[in-house]
C-alpha cells in the first residue's frame, strides 16, 4: 500500500503549495491507500481533509508538526483520545504566538498518539550528547508508539545524522516531508521560505540545501523503515463521528429570546469599538 505520513497543505502559512483538493486528486490518480495531513502547529485542514479523503477510498490520519522546546515532533492520532490531545496540544502552542511546548506537555497529552521525530529537520540544532536523552524521555512517554522519521536530504549533516541514527536502537520509518505535487514547485517552496526568512531567493538551499519533498521526490527507504509507515497506518484508526451538535445553554438575566440578547451585547460591543 503507497502511503505517505507527512504532508502539508496550504494552511502551513509559507511551506506548502497545496490545497487539499490537490492532495486528494493527486492521492487518488496514483493509488495511494492513506495519507496524513501533518501541518505545522495547526490543524484547520483536518475535517476537510478527513472527509474528502474517505469519499475517495483512502484512508485519512490526521496529525500535527509541533514545535517543542529545542526539537520538532511529529504527532498522528490512533484515536478519539489522541485527536483530543492533539488538538489541545496544537491550541496551547496557538493561544502564545512566542511559544513552544515542553517535554511535561507531551507528557500529559500523550494517550492514544503516534510519535515521530524527523531525523534531520526535527533534531538537527541538538548535539548528539543530547539526542539520547531526548530520544529516552520520547521513548519512555510513547513506549513502542515512538518513531525516528527518516529524512533524506542531499546535506552532508543529514546524512551523518542518518548514519548515526541507524546505529541506535529505535524504531526508524521513511518519512517525507511533502509540500508540492512535483519536483518543480519545489521552486516555489523557495520563494515562499524566502518571504518566511526575509532573505535572497536561493539563500535556504545554498545554505541548507532541500529540507521538503513533493510527491515525486524518489527516495530510498530500505524495507523496515517502509514496513514501519504501514504498522503505523494500521494503529491509527480515528474517525470523526457525527453525533448531536453540544451548545452550551446560558440563562440570560433579562429573561428575553437567546438571539436578541446575543444581539445586544453585539451592539453594546461595537458601541465601546466606537
Amino acid at each position: 500500500m503507497k502511503a505517505e505520513l507527512c504532508i502539508k497543505s496550504g494552511y502551513s502559512f509559507l511551506s506548502s503549495t497545496l490545497k487539499i483538493d490537490d492532495i486528494i486528486s493527486y492521492a487518488k490518480n496514483n493509488e495511494y491507500g492513506a495519507l496524513a495531513l501533518m501541518d505545522h502547529n495547526v490543524m484547520y485542514g483536518a475535517k476537510e481533509f478527513f472527509d474528502k479523503c474517505i469519499t475517495n477510498d483512502i484512508k485519512p490520519l490526521i496529525g500535527v508538526e509541533l514545535d517543542v522546546e529545542d526539537f520538532i515532533i511529529c504527532l498522528i492520532a490512533k484515536d478519539e483520545d489522541g485527536y483530543k490531545n492533539i488538538v489541545k496540544l496544537s491550541s496551547d502552542i496557538n493561544n502564545d504566538k512566542n511559544a513552544y511546548l515542553t517535554m511535561e506537555d507531551l507528557r500529559k497529552h500523550s494517550n492514544g498518539n503516534i510519535a515521530i521525530v524527523p531525523s534531520f529537520r526535527g533534531i538537527k540544532s541538538i548535539n548528539k550528547e543530547k539526542l539520547i536523552a531526548l530520544f529516552e524521555s520520547l521513548k519512555e512517554i510513547y513506549g513502542e508508539d515512538f518513531y525516528i522519521g527518516k529524512e533524506l536530504y542531499n546535506n552532508r549533516e543529514c546524512i551523518k545524522l542518518n548514519e548515526y541514527i541507524g546505529r541506535l536502537d529505535y524504531s526508524v520509518v521513511a518519512f517525507n516531508n511533502i509540500v508540492a505535487t512535483s519536483s518543480g514547485d519545489l521552486e516555489y517552496i523557495e520563494v515562499l521560505k524566502a518571504i518566511e526568512t526575509n532573505s535572497v531567493l536561493g539563500y535556504v538551499r545554498k545554505k541548507d540545501g532541500f529540507e521538503y519533498d513533493s510527491f515525486e521526490s524518489l527516495k530510498e527507504f530500505n524495507d523496515i523503515e517502509l514496513e514501519n509507515v504501514k504498522n503505523i497506518v494500521d494503529k491509527c484508526n480515528f474517525k470523526f463521528v457525527k453525533g448531536d451538535l453540544k451548545i452550551a445553554k446560558y440563562d440570560n438575566p433579562l429573561g428575553i429570546d437567546s438571539k436578541e440578547y446575543l444581539k445586544n451585547l453585539v451592539y453594546k460591543g461595537l458601541e465601546k469599538r466606537n
